[in-house]
């Protein structure tokens, strides 16, 4: 009988190890299947098989561990060990079939069909870095912003050509450039490279430098503009700006430059007669002198005269603002809300608090705000009978006809318990 039982265990110990060698097949076949040989725990692998592995069949670093009963930490060494670059993360996410274009392949399509970074970016799904470094790989130089928006078929002429077209046939840097379908500043850099010094725009011929008081005529008297007095002159604006400066002559600003002709400028008097005393707005004043309400607001400014804030400019025409004893009258001793003032002078609330803040008069916070019409605050001294007398908050409240919270604060500000 015992002898039974211990073949019957020693048959089922030799099926069981049985299964187990038919697993380990089933994973060789499988590494063999990827061209992987089998590999027992913690077996060093060649350079030979992690190139194979890695570069040949871009196999990842997860897979390999788990092909070779190791961790992916270890593959890691194992690569660096053997002088193998190990993928960046940009690289790893690339198919299996992606493949690095040639150094011809680059100058090709950068340098001779004159593809911009951005599509040869999408082309090969890369980033910027990695396009640079290919650049710089091949040896390529890097077009700067300016060249990078030239056409692609664009080609830089060469010394002699620029000098055939800027030197002897005397074409500006404007009829270049439209010639060549590229811009003015792309021209003056070309020029600026080949070393060909730009033709200076001279002053015609037989010109005499104005006198201040001929340049202060048509300036100030006549009020001209410095482009038509370029005009009238022969000169450049830039030469009209260069003289003027070196005169006692004020230049305009960009708002005055724009004020019409014949404009009389009002006096400090008539802007405070219509700002002040007419309670005009900057924008009524401008229509009546037909500039723009920015020119308004300087000369208010230069007169000395205050300009009036958002909310003060929107008073009611006519308003006779409050002096400080009717606003104290009004505020302090008839206790009346901001809102109800504000009611009665036809204005804002807000504006009402500006104005009591001006007056030096304490405005009420909210919780004060929301006492009873009428009400005395209690002194110190009554404060402490109450509590003596070991009246609660709540009694304290209702006697004094307030909120259990203004009770609390009224108790702490008096420092009481």
């Amino acid at each position: 009988m015992a002898g039974n039982i211990e073949k019957q265990a020693t048959e089922s110990a030799k099926a069981v190890s049985g299964i187990e060698l038919r697993k380990d097949d089933t994973a060789d076949s499988k590494s063999r299947d990827a061209g992987v040989r089998s590999f027992t725990p913690k077996e060093k692998l060649t350079r030979e098989e992690l190139e194979r592995m890695y570069i040949e069949q871009r196999m990842s670093i997860k897979r390999i561990a788990n092909e070779t009963d190791t961790t992916p930490k270890t593959v890691i060494k194992y690569l660096r060990s053997a002088g193998i670059r190990t993928r960046k993360s940009v690289e790893a996410k690339r198919p299996a079939s992606f493949k690095k274009p040639t150094d011809d392949e680059i100058k090709d399509l950068y340098l001779q069909q004159g593809i911009g970074k951005k599509e040869l970016m999408k082309r090969f799904r890369v980033g910027g870095k990695t396009l640079d470094q290919w650049l710089k790989e091949s040896g390529i130089r890097k077009r700067t912003p300016s060249e990078a928006m030239l056409p692609p078929w664009f080609k830089t002429p060469d010394k002699k050509t620029l000098e055939k077209w800027y030197v002897e046939i005397g074409m500006s840097a404007n009829a270049i450039a439209k010639n060549m379908g590229i811009s003015h500043v792309t021209v003056i850099n070309l020029l600026k490279k080949a070393g060909i010094k730009r033709r200076q725009k001279g002053l015609p011929e037989g010109f005499v430098n104005p006198t201040e008081d001929a340049l202060r005529e048509m300036y100030e008297g006549q009020r001209m503009t410095k482009k038509r007095m370029a005009e009238v002159l022969g000169v450049s604006v830039s030469k009209v700006h260069s003289m003027l400066k070196k005169t006692e002559i004020r230049i305009r600003g960009v708002s005055e430059a724009k004020l019409p002709k014949g404009f009389v400028k009002p006096t400090d008097t008539e802007l405070k007669d219509w700002y002040v005393e007419g309670h005009m707005t900057a924008k009524e004043i401008a229509k009546r002198l037909n500039v723009s309400p920015g020119i308004i607001f300087k000369m208010l400014k230069d007169a000395g005269i205050q300009v009036r804030g958002v909310s003060e400019a929107k008073l009611p025409k006519g308003f006779v603002k409050p002096t400080d004893t009717e606003l104290k009258d009004w505020y302090v001793e008839g206790h009346m809300t901001a809102k109800e003032i504000a009611k009665r002078l036809n204005v804002s609330s807000e504006l009402v608090v500006k104005m009591l803040k001006d007056a030096d008069i304490q405005v009420r916070g909210v919780s004060e705000a929301k006492l009873p019409k009428g009400f005395v605050k209690p002194t110190e001294e009554e404060l402490n009978k109450m509590r003596e007398k070991r009246m609660s908050i709540v009694d304290i409240a209702k006697q004094i006809g307030v909120s259990k919270g203004t009770v609390a604060k009224l108790l702490k500000d008096a420092g009481i318990k």
